[in-house]
């Protein structure tokens, strides 16, 4: 299945583009101008002669050019006809904004689109979604301004989510926390497309390092389970599964008209298929950065080095809680700190720097850490409050970065100066605020590689 154009079309036709400010396919369309998007853009108003500055067309077959991408977002009621429309202009690949369907008990409107869809052989991805955002090319269906809501930089991971209002908010964040995107997928009621496709296709996409995935009702189980098992084999996939509780069953159907299924019968498949399962929304993004920059423990070994002693005594517990091993320098190593650090310095774990540690103290016990063969894995704890550390810092946590195999986890509480420190270097390392949500993630990267000897195999050979 190709699903190229959804990310990379070169002529795209935004139908309902309204007059009006605050509609849809106002925004929508203004999004695509102010961007600038390298391809041609149509709008699509049988009412408007323009909107924006922009030619209207009656209909899309209207349009003299051929279309890669048609994007609809139109009341319920006229959206079979434009689906119609679309497939005798020969548009195989469509996004529906449009919602009023399954998800407010309009079922028998719905199966009609979807039999349309079948019998035309068309790729639709709605109805009553958000849309795609794609970090690379800059195509941006979603209904949200950008003054509103941020678009994140380039990165990784690739978010499949079938609530727009969940995607919206985690958008917006990845944005603001300096998180790095491949591609966004709002797929809503999967009346076309479904999850599953969507997880096969970026399998195959080499910018796509992580698969972080958020679902109500799973529409095939049997298809999920085997494209799940194949494609974590080669990538993380993380999944967070709303709607385990009668409730919240009860909100799924009024949501997307997805049937929920039990808790129980998700969690045994998430871990057939080797699928990482989160929480909340907060862990998806935590499991998701960690496992992006595709470093790759040997085991799990952890050294904690650190200039506060609180947050490490939070860290250690939460290690020993969640199975991870506390690492021990060789002698070597432990030697040549005691000649290198100040003799008060205990040399042990946690790796206690001090309140008076500098930059340089953090770049000799960090250096010391990744060329010891006792350590699977770094937990560097910073304080930057202390008066001794630096801006610097941030170019020397960078560089021992680059120049190890081994994943570092970098902790950086604090107010407005940890903050700014944190995402300048989430681009290079993933970095938290607190120990527990860290040691979280350490523990999930783990798990993925110990559970998956392929990704093992892999290291080993590079």
């Amino acid at each position: 299945m190709d699903l190229k154009n959804f990310f990379e079309a070169k002529t795209i036709a935004v139908i309902g583009a309204s007059r009006h400010p605050r509609k849809m396919g106002n925004i929508i369309l203004r999004n695509f101008l102010e961007i600038r998007y390298d391809g041609k853009v149509f709008a699509v108003n049988p009412n408007a002669e323009e909107v924006l500055g922009q030619k209207t067309y009656p209909s899309v077959k209207d349009i003299g050019d051929s279309i890669d991408l048609a994007i609809i977002a139109t009341p319920a009621k006229t959206v079979y006809g434009i689906v119609e429309e679309c497939a005798a202009k020969k548009i195989k690949d469509i996004v529906i904004i449009s919602s009023g369907f399954s998800e407010v008990g309009n079922v028998d409107e719905e199966k009609k689109i979807k039999e349309l869809i079948r019998r035309k052989k068309l790729n639709v991805i709605g109805v009553n979604c958000l849309g795609v955002y794609d970090a690379y090319s800059n195509l941006d269906t979603l209904f949200n301004p950008r003054e509103r809501m941020d678009r994140p930089k380039k990165g990784g991971i690739s978010f499949v989510c079938q609530s727009g209002a969940v995607g919206s908010i985690m958008i917006d964040k990845m944005a603001q926390e300096n998180y790095g995107l491949r591609r966004f997928i709002s797929y809503g009621n999967a009346t076309g497309l479904d999850e599953s496709d969507f997880i096969e296709y970026l399998g195959k996409d080499d910018k796509t390092k992580v698969i972080s995935l958020y679902i109500e009702g799973v529409h095939d189980g049997r298809k999920f389970l085997e494209v799940c098992k194949k494609v974590s084999k080669k990538k993380p996939i993380i999944a967070i599964k709303a709607g385990l509780t009668e409730k919240g069953t009860e909100a799924v159907m009024s949501h997307t008209g997805s049937l929920a299924g039990s808790g129980e019968i998700y969690r045994g498949v998430f871990k057939q298929a080797k699928v990482i399962q989160a929480e909340t929304l907060e862990e998806l993004f935590d499991y998701a950065r960690i496992l992006e920059k595709g470093k790759k423990p040997k085991g799990n070994k952890v050294q904690i080095i650190t200039n506060g002693g609180g947050p490490a005594v939070i860290a250690v517990d939460e290690l020993v809680r969640r199975g991870l091993e506390l690492a021990k320098f060789e002698e070597r190593t432990a030697a040549h700190l005691r000649k290198e650090m100040p003799p008060i310095v205990n040399i042990a774990n946690p790796f206690d720097l001090l309140g008076d540690a500098n930059d340089e103290r953090f770049k000799v016990a960090i250096t010391s850490a990744l060329e010891d063969k006792n350590v699977d894995i770094l937990l560097v704890i910073l304080l930057p409050q202390t008066p001794a550390i630096t801006i610097n810092i941030i170019n020397i946590l960078k560089n021992l970065y680059e120049n190890s195999s081994k994943p570092i986890c970098l902790i950086v509480p604090g107010g407005s100066f940890a903050e700014t420190i944190k995402k300048e270097i989430e681009e290079y390392i993933p970095s938290f605020s607190f120990p527990i949500n860290a040691v979280t993630a350490v523990k999930a990267l783990v798990e993925y590689h110990t559970s998956n000897p392929n990704t093992q195999k892999r290291s080993n050979q590079k």
